[in-house]
Formats: C-alpha cells, structure tokens, sequence
C-alpha cells in the first residue's frame, strides 16, 4: 500500500452526513487512524494517537475513522480519543480500495494522496518507533501483555 495513491475519502460526520475528505487540504500530509469502538487494543491506543495529535497537529492534519457507528459516542467518551475530526462508516469501495479492515490501523498520506507510511496494530515496539521517527513525536510507553480477539478484518 506504500507508494499507491488513495481517492477522497468517503464517510459519513458526526450527524450520518456524506463527507468527502480530501488529502489536498494538509499541505503537510494527514495522518489517518482507522479504530473501531469494541476493540481493545484501539482503546489501549487511544491516550497515544491523541498524544501524537497533540505533539503534531501544526504538522498533519489528524482524522479519526471508525469503521462503525455503533458505539462510537461511547467509546469517545470512556478513552477520552481525541481527534481534530472523527468520521465514521467509510464506504465499502473505501474499505476495499484502502485496504481496511486490521485496527488500529495508522497511515500517513501526503497532500496528493500518496500513501508515505502505514502501521497496523497498536504503538508498542517496532510501530512505535517508526511512528515516532516518521513523525518527529515522542509516544509514552505502552506493554505488549493484552492480546485483542476483536482485531480481526471487518467482514
């Protein structure tokens, strides 16, 4: 998926409406992290993407994208993520065509849709330290000893 350019993304706002994210609107790239509500390792990861939206919002632009309504309002208020802009429900050809599916997923695509980088899974070892290279952050600690079941590609 590095290198390959991605259309406008396409998902619904905070009231069920259609928005179409265009990446040309960053100049300096957008980080886009993909989670879903019940998965563990999504909440686990949540003080971290907020940490790093914090530490390079002058930087990226930073979306959220849930791959499903259902829980979300929940989930935002009990891990206290928070994103410049949360979006939800991506069109199926988006999930296809993005290759969606694993969470946390993490990418990083420049301002004409090329995507740079991409990390799947949460910010521990390995991801954590590209994470933070790629994007000249400093990412807290987190343990490797929760194992997420509900990580699985969307079906």
């Amino acid at each position: 998926m590095i290198g390959s350019h991605l259309p406008p993304l396409s998902v619904l706002d905070h009231n069920g409406r259609p928005v179409e994210v265009n990446y040309r609107d960053a100049s300096g790239g957008t980080v886009l992290y993909v989670f879903r509500p019940y998965c563990t390792w999504c909440a686990k990861n949540a003080a971290l993407i907020t940490a790093i939206s914090e530490q390079a919002s002058d930087r990226f632009r930073f979306i959220g994208v849930s791959l499903t309504s259902e829980g979300l309002k929940e989930y935002l208020e009990e891990t206290n993520q928070r994103l410049p802009e949360t979006f939800h429900s991506p069109a199926r050809w988006v999930i296809s065509s993005y290759k969606l599916g694993h969470t946390p997923q993490t990418l990083l695509i420049a301002a004409d849709g090329q995507v740079v980088e991409q990390w799947t899974g949460a910010y521990s070892s390995e991801n954590r330290s590209q994470i933070e290279q790629a994007m000249g952050v400093s990412i807290p600690a987190v343990s490797d000893d929760l194992v997420c079941d509900e990580c699985s590609p969307q079906e």
